[in-house]
């Protein structure tokens, strides 16, 4: 874009100074909400993007609302995958910007575009670096919506290798109570958000009610995209595009690429099975998918993916059918498995410290006093009872110790003796 375009505020033009402290350098991109420009912060003397909304829309309260979500958004994340956001604010004339961590290097999108196909490794390890960023978007409820080559920048770590940045969250949805104020309000039950190319079914047909499988559909896309140089679903209009997307199957990967392994365009096509609940439960499990076909980082990096993804805190029905509800089905079942084990246990203790049957009707201030079983009868008879007779009837089992189980038994022939006549023992007799 030409820097004297009328969209960019004269405030942000080259050479201005923006909050006191960046100086504007140049234009970086531009887009249809906002321009971003480079700028040098004088102070500390590092270089900064600051993404500017467009003044002649700053009329429209949800471009302006999805603005100032997309800087909070950005700014929750903290992988290293993720463009950081640092401040937020509004120029003199009350246009919102976002002070940005500055990326020097180039999107996907263009990468593509000056080498054709990638090989398999590099576009996969790209692709896991870029679930990375994910993971921790999900984790937190937020689905990014608008995942498409060109808003992955790839960027290089101070040793060389190469580092995927995931940008643009200006139109992502979220999930769960720590959802942005108003947000939820932004997308209407008829706006379709979102690249056409890169949009799976339901995120056309039903935009308010996508999850982050919508995600994970792009990523496919997305991917075959790196791979082939092409993309899956093509139209010759907008339309038909969408059509195609609802009511086809994507172009198989190992047509246009024929080395690609046949694990990978299996993995590819479950990530665009038109149904939300065929495709790849949730991004760590899409990232063990594609492990096996990248670098010797891709174990690692799917390590990362699923470590991010099990942080999260939200209830099930904001990440759809994933890893969080079989844990927790899971714990219930453990729970009630020892609950079950504690009470056998419990029950058999007690039953070894129980007296027998027929001296139930002890008192229990008895057994209180008498913790401990004693296996044998005392030598001598307790005082307080008189010396048993042949004819005297059996002495009364609440007057036998609950702990005597030597004297308990001698009352099963004594109560025999006393059955009435004609029974089958007084016939023998």
């Amino acid at each position: 874009m030409n820097d004297s375009s009328p969209s960019l505020p004269q405030s942000v033009a080259p050479g201005e100074l923006v909050a006191g402290k960046y100086r504007v350098e140049r234009v970086i991109a531009s887009g249809g909400m906002g321009v971003i420009v480079a700028a040098y912060h004088e102070g500390l003397g590092q270089r900064f993007a600051i993404k500017i909304m467009r003044p002649e829309i700053l009329d429209n309260e949800v471009a302006v609302t999805r603005f100032l979500a997309e800087a909070r958004t950005a700014a929750r994340l903290q992988s290293d995958h993720v463009t950081r956001v640092f401040d937020v604010g509004r120029l003199e004339d009350g246009v919102p910007y976002m002070i940005m961590e500055y990326l020097d290097g180039s999107n996907l999108a263009d990468l593509v575009d000056e080498r054709g196909k990638l090989p398999v490794e590099e576009a996969v390890d790209f692709a896991l670096q870029a679930l990375e960023a994910l993971a921790e978007a999900h984790a937190a409820g937020i689905v990014h919506r608008d995942l498409k080559p060109s808003n992955l920048v790839l960027t290089r770590r101070p040793d060389g290798s190469p580092h995927i940045k995931v940008i643009d969250f200006g139109i992502s949805k979220h999930h769960g109570i720590d959802a942005p104020s108003g947000a939820g309000a932004i997308t209407s039950t008829q706006q379709v958000l979102g690249s056409p190319s890169y949009m799976s079914p339901e995120q056309i047909t039903s935009p308010k009610s996508v999850d982050m499988r919508a995600d994970i559909w792009a990523m496919g896309v997305l991917l075959h995209e790196l791979l082939t140089g092409t993309l899956p679903f093509e139209g010759e209009t907008v339309g038909a595009l969408m059509a195609q997307i609802i009511s086809e199957s994507p172009a198989r990967l190992r047509e246009l690429r024929p080395d690609a392994p046949a694990g990978l365009e299996k993995a590819l096509r479950r990530c665009m099975e038109r149904d939300p609940a065929a495709r790849h439960r949730d991004v760590a499990e899409l990232a063990n998918a594609l492990a096996p076909f990248g670098t010797r980082w891709a174990k690692l990096s799917a390590k990362r993916v699923e470590s991010a993804l099990r942080q999260s805190t939200l209830p099930d029905t904001s990440r759809g059918p994933g890893r969080t509800r079989r844990r927790r089905v899971m714990g219930m079942v453990a729970v009630v498995l020892c609950a079950g084990i504690v009470g056998v246990v419990a029950w058999l203790g007690l039953g070894r410290a129980t007296p027998p049957a027929s001296a139930a009707s002890v008192p229990s201030s008895a057994i209180a006093a008498s913790p401990v079983v004693v296996e044998e009868p005392p030598k001598t008879a307790p005082a307080a009872l008189p010396p048993a007779s042949p004819a005297a009837p059996a002495p009364s089992s609440a007057s036998t110790p609950a702990t005597r189980p030597a004297v308990v038994k001698a009352t099963a022939p004594v109560s025999a003796k006393k059955k009435p006549p004609g029974n089958l023992l007084d016939d023998r007799q």
